[in-house]
């Protein structure tokens, strides 16, 4: 998987989780990853590289290993 289908992925994520919940917001999904929310915005805004070990450590906090 590509850093770009990565974010791709966070993207879309992001979306089922408010669509699942309208009041869910940036910083509880930032604080779900480890990230900041400054720091999320970066990366889903393409302005900040999701570096390949951070994608490891997110891929583990959404349970998605396999992907």
């Amino acid at each position: 998987m590509t850093t770009q289908d990565s974010v791709t992925l966070l993207q879309e994520r992001f979306v089922d989780m408010v669509k699942s919940n309208p009041r869910y917001s940036l910083r509880a999904f930032a604080g779900k990853l480890g990230l900041s929310p400054g720091g999320l915005s970066q990366i889903l805004s393409r302005k900040k590289k999701l570096s390949l070990s951070r994608a490891h450590s997110i891929a583990e906090s959404l349970k998605l290993e396999g992907k």
